[in-house]
């Protein structure tokens, strides 16, 4: 039976009808590091389960980003930073400039594309939870003893640490969302309602790019979006930090996510209300319901601050507060929560205390494996 934690959630619901403090919202200290470092980026060269990937990050900028070295033809590339040359980023040893997409910007490879592994930041415990013995980049190596429980029947997990919090869409999930294209000249005049700290999130596709501040993503943990012909869900879990982009289309028709109100080890749960399947967001799968064990397609994304995204876009198309629910979008609600690193609002199946609990690491996901890289790499 699904475990109901009825004072957590009382609070929770709390948090969302009560005013606080008016304050914007802020990205935390991006793993602990400097946040005066240089300017430019680094590169790491690893491989993770037999695969070669180029690691690019900034400490100062706030961004870290898994691609794969081969290409298509077999070329495998060796890469090396750029300091302050936005939209490029990194080169390599052919020539060519690549931006935060993976996407040659000059070179004799322009308009090619490198294959973004599998990858996504979030906090730390979230990792080490979900893939108990996680690898850790340059780090200590994993000491403990963890053995997970089955799962039970109708489901692919455990339940003992699914968690009822507000109810089916008690999150109201954005279904029509609305862009609008930024001008820095406007917002001199006008201001802004994104702040510089900001983290947002970006993806694109058919040369297009979608910005979704987490500011707006704090409330309704996923946008059911649409750029040309492609469906996708743009989900968001702020309690571990992890934006997801999935595909929306299905055998029979295009389906839309909602907010289930389940969490698995503090995850979100969502549900897609074709099929009233459920889905775990960090597993990229559906683990209860009509559609059980199948995976769910996903679209890679990039996670920075607003600061670095003007750097790298002139007029990017950013999600407004046009949601028609009217939230209190400069108010974090899980700003206590993200402040207070040994706090956690629900129970996980396992603690891994190797890195701070609400550090913000990217991890990479090769063959069910994780391995995770921290912004002090990136220093």
């Amino acid at each position: 039976m699904v475990s109901r934690f009825i004072l957590l959630s009382l609070s929770l619901l709390l948090l969302f009808s009560c005013g606080k403090e008016q304050t914007r919202p802020t990205s935390p200290n991006p793993g602990g590091g400097n946040p005066t470092s240089r300017a430019g980026t680094k590169i790491i060269q690893d491989e993770f389960e037999g695969l070669p990937l180029v690691l690019v990050g900034s400490n100062s900028d706030n961004f870290m980003l898994a691609f794969e070295r081969q290409l298509a033809d077999g070329t495998v590339l060796d890469f090396e930073p750029m300091i302050q040359a936005y939209p490029s980023l990194f080169k390599d040893n052919e020539g060519n400039q690549w931006d935060i997409f993976g996407r040659a910007v000059a070179g004799p490879r322009k308009g090619q594309q490198l294959v973004q592994v599998h990858s996504y930041i979030g906090f730390w415990f979230a990792f080490g939870t979900m893939y108990p013995g996680v690898e850790l980049y340059d780090g200590a190596a994993y000491s403990g003893d963890f053995q997970q429980n089955g799962p039970e029947s109708g489901w692919t997990i455990p339940t003992n640490h699914v968690i009822s919090s507000l109810g089916i869409d008690g999150i109201p999930a954005v279904d029509e969302p609305v862009f609008e294209a930024f001008s820095s000249r406007d917002a001199i005049n006008n201001g802004y309602f994104v702040a510089d700290d900001e983290i947002v999130v970006g993806i694109q596709m058919d040369g297009e790019i979608h910005l979704y501040p987490t500011s707006i993503l704090n409330w309704h943990e996923i946008v059911n979006d649409q750029i040309g012909n492609t469906h996708f869900c743009m989900s968001f879990c702020p309690l571990t930090a992890t934006s997801i982009a999935w595909d929306r289309d299905m055998d029979d028709g295009v389906t839309t996510f909602g907010i289930s109100g389940l969490l698995y080890n503090s995850n979100v749960m969502p549900y897609d209300r074709k099929t009233n399947s459920f889905w775990s967001q960090m597993r990229e799968d559906c683990v209860r319901g009509p559609l059980i064990g199948q995976q769910m397609a996903r679209y890679p994304c990039v996670e920075t601050t607003w600061s670095t995204w003007k750097k790298i876009l002139s007029s990017p198309l950013v999600l407004t507060q046009d949601t028609g629910f009217g939230k209190k979008y400069d108010i974090n609600p899980y700003e206590s929560y993200i402040n207070d690193n040994s706090y956690l609002s629900y129970p996980v199946e396992y603690d891994d205390p190797r890195v701070p609990r609400k550090e913000r690491v990217l991890g990479v996901i090769v063959n069910g494996k994780a391995k995770a890289y921290r912004f002090k790499d990136f220093e």
